[in-house]
């Protein structure tokens, strides 16, 4: 076992793995460090596991106490050790460092329909029963909220219900879910006032949240590109 330049890379580290014609996001183990790039377990999603071969590229995403850090790598190889199949990827290459926080947030610009509960809601299966008539536009997102751009300020703590659309990997993907707003805030440019409402999403379902954590992640792989 090496060194590697890139001190996020540790052994025994957890790893999130995603392949450009697949919008799940896997889970994996870093197995070994090598000077030349390094070994993870098979990628799992529940008791779906991620094939990968030769030439394949991944996008990676790890986690360190104070940073999360995004990047590509291209599978070298297979090896197999005890039972257990290893990948063997190259070094990092488009390394972006982000602030850790619960989840990162990409920029957007996303069309919103909600409405405003009187009280939270449990099950998703009421969802479904509401008609959502207000408009709004996300300008940002990530895996557990997302910020408004609102005609007028949303009551603190309110409980909704928002649907919204993404494009993954060149499909559309219609979600509705649970929201609660966390905070306001007003800004005011030129003499017009815009109220922004930073939601934090509720009961969502993992298949929902790895959805939107594809997208991101996306997002985040694409701006690495731009820059």
């Amino acid at each position: 076992m090496s060194a590697s330049n890139f001190k996020f890379l540790q052994v025994n580290s957890n790893i999130e793995v995603m392949r450009e014609d697949d919008n799940t996001v896997y889970k994996s183990l870093i197995q070994e460090i090598r000077e030349d790039g390094f070994l993870i377990q098979e990628p799992v999603y529940k008791r779906f596991i991620l094939s990968l071969k030769y030439g394949d590229r991944v996008g990676l995403g790890v986690f360190t106490e104070s940073d999360r850090y995004t990047f590509e790598a291209s599978v070298l190889g297979v090896k197999d050790d005890d039972n257990l199949k290893l990948y063997i990827l190259s070094q990092p290459e488009n390394v972006k460092k982000h602030e850790r926080r619960n989840f990162v947030r990409v920029e957007a610009a996303i069309n919103i329909n909600y409405i405003v509960l009187e009280s939270p809601l449990i099950s998703s299966k009421d969802m479904d029963k509401y008609q959502l008539t207000q408009r709004a536009l996300a300008i940002d997102l990530s895996g557990g909220g997302m910020m408004l751009k609102v005609d007028k300020a949303l009551p603190e703590k309110a409980y909704l219900i928002i649907e919204f659309e993404l494009v993954i990997k060149g499909s559309i993907q219609r979600l509705r879910l649970f929201g609660q707003v966390m905070r306001n805030l007003v800004e005011n440019r030129g003499g017009v006032k815009r109220y922004l409402s930073g939601v934090s999403f509720y009961n969502l379902d993992e298949r929902t949240q790895d959805k939107i954590i594809a997208y991101v992640f996306d997002k985040m792989i694409e701006n690495i590109r731009k820059t």
